[in-house]
């Protein structure tokens, strides 16, 4: 008969191996749990046309190629001083209207820029130029964006910037930030993100700030603690964190984990779940109480990692009053959300009646979800149920398959599972002949 083991929660005292990533890319000494922050966002292209009073943009056209000039369908032009938006004398509104590579004279542009052609006389990166009559808005460059021409969308990203249009001015500096067309240009970008700035754009300011922590442009590190706070006092909570990250890492700035700490609560209170869990990670070794309080507040705005971390605290830290019931609510909304050691965790639950009513078939069910998810522990007590045939058909055969995954998985363990895999692969290898486990191990080895 197989034994019946003493089963902590699978995964609380498992170390975790890698860091938050911070906008300076430095690593702090801080407690860590196994996530990923979110990157700061410059400029999100894709989002619905902006919505300015005016009337909506003419729908998405095929992509025009690069070879050929660029038809706009637009004859009305705010470029005229004389006229208040009315066509020009001689334009026809029906007919197509030309943007064509460098003729005539440019538009005003920031910084000079020699055309650059490739053999077909299609340009990259210049200052394009409306003809007579010619009118084009972001609008315009969205669509081209949306639809994979980010060389299109330059063109029309840099006559509506020159004009003003600051969502054009944070395009225009992002596909050259980026080298979206085949050239990164990091010295224009910023030239056009410093004129976004002028007029508050948080994007563009923020957009300043990662230029400045790469030192790109002209900028220096300093300069990164200068467009992250004005970011940040206008409202962006990925500015606050990265202010807090400057603080933690002293990049361009005096170490001071006050202040950080101050930018993360700062931005957590304002909705960041990224925030509100970093600050925990800091606080989880020296206060653990608030630490939980943000790991909560995360929790609550639907990160599922926090509430991991937030359900092994009620079950298992010392510092905390054990309340079995809030552990399983946050372990089962982890779970629910695909975390696969909560999947697995919260099965240990429902197979121990631990905060929450036994239930041995649907503990049988998460084992199940976790182990297929590649989880270790997972892999380890599904074998477990399988092999005691609790919740499901009992299968020697299964249960050893599954003891090898968990084996062969090379993510940090539990080590208090460590004797029980032994006792538990010696009482299944009794049970099994040699062919059987033969099978068994030729099944793995096919799925190498």
């Amino acid at each position: 008969m197989l034994g019946t083991f003493a089963l902590p929660l699978a995964h609380a005292h498992a170390q975790t191996d890698s860091e938050p990533v911070t906008t300076t890319g430095t690593k702090t000494d801080q407690p860590q749990t196994h996530h990923k922050d979110q990157p700061i966002q410059t400029y999100r292209p894709v989002q619905t046309l902006k919505d300015n009073g005016a009337s909506p943009a003419s729908p998405p056209s095929p992509v025009v190629p690069l070879d050929s000039p660029v038809q706009v369908n637009r004859a009305t032009s705010p470029l005229n001083s004389n006229q208040d938006n009315a066509p020009r004398s001689g334009a026809n509104p029906q007919t197509p209207i030309l943007i064509q590579p460098n003729t005539g004279i440019s538009p005003p542009t920031i910084g000079s820029q020699t055309p650059s052609h490739n053999s077909d006389n299609t340009y990259i990166n210049q200052d394009p130029v409306l003809l007579d009559g010619q009118y084009t808005t972001f609008d315009d460059a969205l669509i081209a964006y949306k639809n994979g021409n980010p060389a299109l969308a330059l063109v029309h990203a840099k006559l509506a910037a020159s004009q003003g249009d600051v969502a054009a001015q944070v395009m225009t500096g992002h596909i050259l930030m980026n080298g979206e067309t085949g050239l990164v240009d990091t010295d224009e970008a910023a030239k056009w993100y410093l004129l976004a700035a002028e007029q508050n754009d948080t994007d563009a300011m923020v957009a300043l700030g990662e230029l400045s922590l790469r030192e790109q442009a002209g900028l220096t590190a300093s300069d990164a603690l200068t467009w992250f706070s004005r970011a940040a006092t206008l409202g962006r909570t990925d500015a606050m964190r990265a202010m807090a990250e400057l603080y933690i890492s002293g990049h361009g700035v005096q170490k001071s984990p006050q202040d950080a700490q101050s930018w993360l609560k700062k931005a957590g209170r304002n909705g960041d779940i990224v925030a509100a869990r970093r600050l925990a990670d800091i606080l989880l070794a020296s206060e653990p109480k608030e630490a939980l309080l943000w790991y909560e507040r995360a929790a609550a705005n639907g990160d599922h990692e926090a509430a991991y971390i937030a359900a092994i605290m009620y079950a298992e830290n010392f510092s905390i009053r054990p309340d079995a019931e809030k552990a399983a609510t946050l372990m089962r909304q982890a779970a629910d959300s695909g975390h696969a050691a909560a999947i697995a965790d919260y099965g240990l639950l429902l197979y121990q009646g631990n905060g929450v009513e036994r239930n041995i078939e649907e503990a049988a069910s998460y084992f199940s979800r976790s182990a297929r998810q590649g989880d270790r522990e997972g892999q380890f007590l599904y074998a477990f149920t399988l092999a005691k045939g609790e919740g499901v058909e009992r299968s020697y055969d299964e249960a050893y398959y599954w003891l090898l995954k968990s084996e062969q998985n090379n993510a940090k363990t539990v080590q208090a599972y460590e004797e029980d895999r032994k006792v538990f692969r010696q009482e299944l290898e009794t049970l099994l002949n040699a062919d059987r486990r033969e099978a068994v191990e030729a099944r793995l080895r096919r799925e190498q």
